[in-house]
């Protein structure tokens, strides 16, 4: 039975080190391209929608196959699939809620059974990238997703997680409160209920579930 929910982000989290954008731009042969556009943004010159526009036109012409026989290679964290079949044994149902792409959402659903995922959608034709946006995603839809699964499920999302990108799911005007509620995919640290607080991927110190990085749910 679910009884909780628990929404881990991707960029900076399950990919602690690049992210999937930076990833995928390297093989397009559009980094420095997407450097630029990311630089922009920050800097604020254009909107999430134009790097969504900039980044898509290189994808133009790519099969969804090849892109997602890249991800194979896509830098993640250790224990995954453990952390996964963890969340599911304690009556929690893990989603994706990111601003990755949703070619890449999906393919981590696939691979490590994530129940869903959210994000903003490339326009295909019969299995090939247009070079067009089908649908922009911005902080706002991800906060949003979170909340519509909540409503389907039934639960309350003060009875909910998040893991990574938190500021995105208490935005808007209204601080949605997601409980950190989390157990180490090892066992070794306890579980603890608390009101919204930072809660990260840890390096796990323990060795039991992995001898090189690994998930670890833990209060900081």
């Amino acid at each position: 039975m679910v009884v909780r929910l628990i929404f881990f982000d991707i960029d900076g989290t399950l990919v602690p080190d690049t992210s999937t954008g930076s990833f995928i731009a390297k093989r397009l042969g559009s980094l420095e391209q997407m450097a630029a556009a990311e630089r922009a943004y920050e800097e604020g010159r254009i909107d999430n929608g134009e790097v969504c526009a900039i980044d898509a036109a290189a994808w133009r012409g790519y099969r969804r196959a090849e892109v997602e026989s890249w991800l194979d290679e896509l830098p993640l964290i250790a224990g995954i699939r453990e952390t996964v079949d963890a969340c599911r044994g304690a009556g929690m149902e893990p989603h994706l809620a990111s601003l990755a792409w949703t070619v890449v959402g999906e393919y981590l659903c696939r691979r490590f059974g994530f129940a869903g995922c959210c994000g903003p959608v490339l326009e295909e034709e019969d299995g090939i990238f247009t070079g067009r946006v089908k649908r922009v995603f911005d902080e706002y839809d991800k906060r949003d997703y979170a909340l519509r699964v909540c409503a389907e499920r039934g639960i309350d999302p003060a009875r909910c997680i998040a893991v990574g990108g938190s500021t995105t799911l208490r935005c808007g005007g209204r601080k949605h409160r997601f409980q950190r509620v989390v157990r180490s995919a090892c066992g070794c640290h306890p579980m603890r209920r608390r009101p919204l607080a930072n809660c990260h991927l840890m390096r796990c110190g323990c060795r039991k579930l992995c001898m090189r990085r690994s998930i670890c749910l833990v209060w900081i």
